[in-house]
């Protein structure tokens, strides 16, 4: 059974703080309550991460003025800033 993630954000990741990131697309998915990274080649999508999963349904996703990934989740109402783990506090 294939699983339909209903994309419900997309941002085109243009910065350089998650350097591995850069020129992919992040998509906010309702369904499998999942961020996906995916990386394409023109019109063919090559590789395909979850970033994350199973923290309630991802309801959009947008790159901050300083270049990190701010995440919205409707489970319970959340607003989280992703960052490189070795910035992590």
């Amino acid at each position: 059974q294939e699983v339909v993630f209903a994309p419900a954000g997309i941002e085109f990741y243009e910065r350089d703080k998650f350097p591995r990131w850069k020129n992919h697309l992040l998509i906010a998915c309702l369904g499998g309550e999942q961020l996906k990274r995916i990386e394409t080649d023109g019109d063919r999508v090559t590789h395909e991460e979850v970033v994350f999963k199973g923290v309630g349904r991802v309801r959009d996703v947008a790159i901050g003025p300083d270049g990190l990934p701010w995440v919205v989740m409707n489970t319970p109402g959340r607003i989280a800033r992703l960052v490189p783990a070795d910035r992590a506090p």
